[in-house]
């Protein structure tokens, strides 16, 4: 797919520019041609799109470039590697009141055999502190992402609304997860797919099921959760 077949150009000279079509008129833009890209200067102006932009004035944190065109239907998962998987499972904790998780070790193998299976370059940890989890994360926000379609991180562990339980201390996802992989930090994860999952309580309450019976079978009957079959997606971070 080809951009900008269809773009008017426009020839500036002494603030007046001359289009395509012959019409003059007066402007502050000016237009600079290089390895086959234009830079827009436009005074107090940036050039930004929803995938970002490689030409912003004043400082900027990351320089990235997408991997998937501006107008695609869909991300470019062609590249060397699916994705790398970070698994963070916490089973044990140091903290007064909150009670080991039985259980979630073969959740672990489980879900690391699943990514793998689908192509997945999969790290697992397991009980870490929450400085232990911080340097991990530095270390894989730094990482160079370029021949990865995607990431993917998965937490396992206890929670409460808007907090999660790291061996020996809560911490507040938005800051301590993804806030470390948007494109202004991450640039090689950049317009690419960055998926978290959390494996862990939002309260105290539970799902108390519903009780069906099959059309079939009117003896039998099965619970399910309230909840299932829901896809639930935001599209927003909270306080975003």
């Amino acid at each position: 797919m080809e951009k900008n077949r269809n773009t008017e150009h426009m020839q500036c000279e002494n603030g007046n520019c001359n289009t395509a079509t012959g019409v003059t008129t007066n402007c502050c833009t000016k237009t600079t041609q290089f390895d086959g890209l234009t830079e827009l200067h436009q005074p107090g102006l940036d050039a930004v799109d929803a995938f970002g932009s490689l030409f912003i004035s004043g400082p900027r944190q990351g320089l990235g470039i997408s991997s998937t065109d501006k107008d695609a239907w869909y991300y470019n998962m062609h590249h060397k590697h699916r994705g790398k998987a970070i698994i963070f499972n916490h089973e044990h904790f140091q903290i007064r009141g909150i009670d080991s998780r039985a259980g979630t070790g073969v959740d672990c193998i489980n879900l690391e055999a699943s990514l793998k299976n689908l192509g997945f370059d999969v790290t697992p940890y397991v009980d870490l502190t929450l400085d232990e989890l911080d340097k991990k994360l530095d270390y894989w926000a730094k990482e160079d992402y370029t021949n990865y379609d995607c990431f993917l991180m998965a937490v396992l562990s206890h929670g409460e609304q808007g907090i999660i339980y790291a061996k020996d201390r809560a911490y507040k996802p938005e800051d301590n997860l993804w806030g470390r992989f948007t494109g202004d930090k991450c640039v090689t994860l950049a317009s690419k797919p960055k998926l978290f999952f959390i494996q862990a309580c939002q309260g105290k309450r539970f799902d108390g099921g519903v009780q069906l019976r099959t059309q079939v079978d009117c003896s039998s009957t099965f619970k399910i959760p309230i909840y299932a079959d829901f896809l639930i997606v935001y599209s927003t971070i909270s306080g975003k």
